[in-house]
C-alpha cells in the first residue's frame, strides 16, 4: 500500500514566503487540502496553483513524498508590484 507524505515543513516555509509573494494563496491549510484533493499516492505527479506548486517522487517502500515551493510566478509578479504589499 503506498502512503501520501507531505514535506510538512517545506509546505509551512512556502506558506511563509506566501505571505510576503501572495497573501492571498498562503494559508497552510488550504494548499495542504489542495495537495489531498489532486494527489494521489502512487502518483508521480505535480500541481501549480495560487502561487506555489507541489510535486512528488516515491521511494523504496513506496511512500509518495510531495515537496512544496513558492512558484516563480508568484514572485515575478511580486517583483513586477502586481501582488504589491
Amino acid at each position: 500500500m503506498t502512503v501520501l507524505k507531505i514535506n510538512e515543513d517545506r509546505l509551512l516555509r512556502t506558506a511563509k514566503a506566501l505571505e510576503t509573494v501572495n497573501p492571498g494563496a498562503s494559508s497552510p491549510e488550504h494548499i495542504r487540502d489542495m495537495i489531498r484533493a489532486n494527489i494521489r499516492p502512487g502518483e508521480n505527479t505535480y500541481i501549480a496553483t495560487g502561487g506555489w506548486m507541489a510535486f512528488t517522487w516515491m521511494d523504496r517502500e513506496q511512500v509518495t513524498h510531495v515537496e512544496v515551493s513558492v512558484e516563480a510566478f508568484s514572485v515575478l509578479k511580486f517583483l513586477e508590484g502586481e501582488y504589491a504589499l
